[in-house]
């Protein structure tokens, strides 16, 4: 009965929650001690017990403990030991974020952003998220340069970007460390510096960045701000295609076909191509696209091109690019036979059916 009554006073305190700090208060006599009580929640939930651990996270966020309430929010979003509800999931964190705990500020900004159990909204977003952000949380910088980047909740600045990325890379932050990269490769925000990028994006590949890897190819590729080599590039390639990473499956692909860094080998360039068009990489359909029409190749066929044609169409954005491709792809099916038409059109059709 205990614990029912402190679910309600739980429920309660999330829905009258105003800014507070996440200092426990020292318990009133015959009251629970609500630190107690989330410490005996993280020891459940480290055993597993999530019955036991909501019921004491419950106990804790009933006398309004910041922390408490964040771990009842992550138990909603995921389900353990409660009924998984969004909703509540950001009732808890938004409590908590008021109160002051930064985690929890980070997270309910995430779901504002995405309209995950609350309504969407872009400025709340960024507000939290720079709360987080302004208290040390470099995933937080991240977010507001991504924000400021972007205009999300925050007017356009890639001055600002640049600044809260700087913050998050200086805290080994490996996505801001590829953000502030392009910022410099573009020269956006900052002066355009290929060293610096090719400095930063060596830093998030050597943390993982996959996108670094594919990036940081192209640099190698092109000789800037490193010496030029394709053997590097090829290299960069290859990791990236290895992480997953659909555009360096496509670069790899086309040092195969152009013989950049590897000897020439066709077979090996379609089939990265083909595990970037599976990923829905525009850059891998229009490869496979353009091999399959080149009349002096083993694989030379028109259908098969008209369908990866296709394909990258539908997945581009409106756009020059996307206009190009079509026309390349119009252009194509006037010399082609009805036949052949008729075939790229059943390609097309199981290869979405199958998707």
């Amino acid at each position: 009965m205990l614990r029912v009554v402190a679910l309600g006073l739980a429920l309660a305190f999330v829905a009258a929650c105003t800014q507070q700090t996440t200092t426990a208060p020292a318990p009133a006599p015959g009251t629970v001690d609500p630190t107690t009580e989330y410490n005996d929640g993280l020891a459940d939930e480290q055993a597993g017990d999530y019955f036991a651990a909501a019921d004491h996270f419950t106990a804790s966020a009933g006398q309004n403990y910041a922390p408490a309430q964040y771990e009842l929010g992550k138990l909603h979003e995921r389900g353990d030991g409660v009924i998984r509800d969004m909703s509540t999931a950001a009732s808890f964190y938004e409590a908590s974020a008021n109160g002051g705990y930064v985690p929890a500020q980070n997270r309910i900004g995430d779901l504002y952003h995405r309209g995950l159990g609350v309504s969407r909204d872009s400025k709340k977003a960024a507000h939290y998220w720079r709360l987080a952000a302004e208290a040390g949380d470099a995933d937080a910088q991240a977010k507001l340069g991504f924000a400021y980047e972007n205009g999300i909740g925050v007017p356009f600045s890639f001055e600002d970007a640049a600044v809260w990325y700087r913050r998050a890379v200086d805290q080994d932050h490996y996505g801001a460390a590829v953000n502030l990269a392009r910022l410099y490769h573009s020269g956006q925000g900052v002066p355009k510096n290929y060293e610096s990028a090719a400095i930063l994006y060596q830093k998030a590949a050597s943390g993982g960045e996959v996108d670094a890897m594919y990036r940081l190819g192209h640099l190698y590729a092109n000789g800037l701000g490193v010496p030029q080599s394709y053997g590097i590039a090829f290299e960069w390639w290859t990791q990236g295609s290895r992480g997953g990473d659909p555009a360096s499956m496509t670069s790899l692909g086309q040092a195969y076909h152009d013989g950049l860094g590897v000897p020439i080998d066709h077979d090996a360039a379609m089939s990265w191509w083909h595990k970037s068009a599976d990923l829905s990489n525009a850059d891998g359909m229009i490869a496979l696209g353009s091999h399959y029409s080149e009349s002096n190749v083993v694989h030379h066929d028109r259908a098969r091109s008209y369908h990866y044609y296709t394909l990258a169409i539908g997945v581009l954005s409106i756009g020059p690019k996307r206009d190009e491709v079509n026309f390349t792809r119009n252009s194509l099916g006037r010399v082609m036979t009805g036949a052949e038409l008729e075939r790229a059109q059943n390609l097309s059709a199981a290869w979405l059916a199958s998707r």
